[in-house]
């Protein structure tokens, strides 16, 4: 698919071409219909961040339409449209529990097990960094549904 990749701190954005795999456990595949572009994204693009180290798809301001889901997801069914939310929330710790998902103590629990899966985004066989969790600047995001919201059908993607 198609993807704007910063290959280096301050290169940019690149259009290139890259992988993204096929949605596993309680992931989302969106297809992306229309994606913000935020100050914070220009940031991360122009400077070091151990966080989100290049390559990476930014984008944390997106909106799309599911085209599948993991196996395990209980939230969402192809055709449901939907906003991405960089807050990543596991559900399970004590401050999720509490409803405070914003001071989630396990966030990446939203993320694939580098040890045991495959990443959710890549180029060449090497892995590309999916920026907060989300990578909206591509055709499709690979989400975990906690970072989903369903919007009724008849809003504007814009």
């Amino acid at each position: 698919m198609k993807a704007a990749v910063v290959e280096a701190v301050g290169a940019g954005f690149t259009l290139r071409d890259i992988e993204i795999a096929a949605p596993e456990g309680r992931e989302v595949l969106v297809e992306v219909r229309a994606s913000g572009l935020c100050h914070t994204d220009l940031t991360v693009a122009t400077q070091a961040l151990a966080d989100f180290p290049p390559p990476v798809v930014l984008g944390h301001e997106v909106v799309g339409v599911v085209v599948a889901t993991g196996s395990r997801s209980r939230e969402f069914t192809v055709g449901d449209h939907v906003v991405g939310c960089l807050v990543q929330w596991c559900g399970d710790c004590p401050a999720c529990l509490d409803g405070r998902v914003y001071q989630c103590g396990r966030p990446g629990t939203t993320l694939r097990d580098p040890g045991t899966q495959g990443p959710r985004l890549s180029h060449g066989g090497r892995p590309v960094t999916q920026g907060m969790g989300l990578g909206g600047f591509a055709g499709r995001a690979l989400v975990h549904e906690n970072q989903l919201t369903a919007v009724p059908r008849g809003l504007p993607f814009a």
